[in-house]
């Protein structure tokens, strides 16, 4: 480490470095800071997992301070420590040409969040700033959102897998309301719960440059996807929406479809294992029958059964902006056959997943006969009976 570090001191033509996990230690992170205040070349810098430690996190702060051409760090799971943080956090402040850093997996709580907050409210050059995996709770969202009520810069927030709950996402959604410039906002495995997820829906109303949230595994259920639906229907930002691993239910997911109806943005929409079953299942794709938005679903893992496989083909037949649809793992079983020979009279269809539906040895023959007729979809995933049907489809050649 300490030789690289050497020679990155007069070479002038490595644009991207990474050095990730290996044990470099604090010595190796002070090098690295030393060959940083004089490199005129280097814009990308990974030392994810190399743990630089306090001293390393120190002397990183002052070379932040001096350096003009890095725009990328990442500095997750380095053992930074309260100190080392806040050194590279008032480095941060004196720096105009970083766009984009990494504390993920790094171990601090509502006093980390602090600094950064701290750090953002005068650096307006930072477009993204990833802190999954720490231990943020709701002091520290309230932080980090009295901080995005100034920044105007910052454009992409990742708090995925922290301790925030429903107090939290309660000031995120206050600052949704000001803030004029995030376009991403991951709060996955942070749990919000209804209450919280509510909060967000009524800043939705109102918020026009959010454009992908995800609240995959927050703890959402049925009262709080209903309202939820209701920010939905207004909200004219959001191209991506990932609400799966939460308990949406049949109501949960009618309810989400009847704002589909009405939204005309929304262009990416993930609801695996959101316990909506046949029923809510039906109302998302009726839904597409009118819905010209949507061109990517995901309803993985929803115990969707035989009984919506004529909706889903009728929804197929009519919709025309639809281009990737996940059904894996589902229990659709004959089924099937009806789907794929839905897909001969669709034009945008280009992707679909269809796997571990538990396909009957008898149902492989008809599909075969039904994927003869379609000429459009260039990708069908039939995985754990796809082997039976080549052999149907080989037959039918060699005769």
């Amino acid at each position: 480490a300490l030789a690289i570090a050497g020679a990155l001191k007069m070479n002038s033509s490595i644009l991207y470095l990474d050095i990730g996990n290996n044990e470099i230690g604090s010595d190796g992170g002070v090098s690295f800071a030393e060959a940083l205040k004089v490199n005129d070349s280097l814009q990308k810098l990974s030392l994810q997992g190399c743990h630089i430690g306090v001293e390393g996190g120190k002397a990183m702060g002052k070379a932040l301070r001096l350096n003009k051409t890095l725009v990328k760090i990442v500095l997750g799971d380095t053992n930074l420590g309260d100190d080392g943080l806040s050194a590279v956090c008032e480095g941060l402040k004196a720096n105009h040409a970083l766009r984009e850093i990494d504390f993920s997996g790094s171990k601090f709580g509502n006093q980390g969040a602090k600094t950064i907050a701290n750090a953002l409210t005068e650096n307006q050059n930072i477009l993204k700033i990833d802190l999954r995996s720490n231990e943020i709770g709701d002091q520290g969202a309230k932080m980090i959102s009295r901080a995005l009520t100034s920044n105007q810069a910052i454009q992409h927030l990742i708090l995925k897998d922290n301790f925030i709950r429903e107090e939290g996402a309660r000031s995120l959604g206050e600052a949704l309301r000001i803030n004029l410039t995030l376009r991403t906002l991951h709060l996955g495995g942070n749990l919000i719960e209804d209450e919280g997820v509510i909060a967000l829906s009524q800043a939705l109303k109102v918020n026009r440059s959010l454009q992908k949230l995800c609240l995959q595994g927050c703890g959402i259920g049925q009262n709080g996807a209903v309202a939820f639906s209701d920010g939905l229907k207004k909200n004219q930002g959001l191209t991506k929406l990932n609400m799966g691993e939460n308990f949406l239910m049949s109501e949960g997911a009618a309810a989400i479809a009847r704002a589909l109806k009405m939204n005309r943005r929304l262009q990416n929409l993930q609801l695996t294992k959101a316990h909506m079953g046949s029923y809510g299942a039906t109302a998302i794709f009726e839904s597409l029958k009118s819905n010209r938005g949507l061109t990517k679903l995901n309803l993985q893992h929803n115990n969707i059964g035989s009984d919506v496989a004529s909706m889903i083909a009728a929804a197929i037949k009519a919709n025309r902006q639809l281009q990737q649809l996940d059904m894996g793992c589902n229990n659709l079983a004959e089924g099937v056959v009806a789907v794929i020979r839905s897909l001969s009279e669709n034009q945008s269809l280009q992707e679909i997943n269809l796997e571990s539906n538990r396909i009957s040895e008898e149902s492989v023959v008809n599909l075969s006969e039904a994927l003869k007729s379609d000429k459009n979809v260039e990708k069908i995933d039939l995985s754990r009976k796809l082997r039976s049907l080549k052999r149907c489809l080989f037959a039918e050649i060699q005769d």
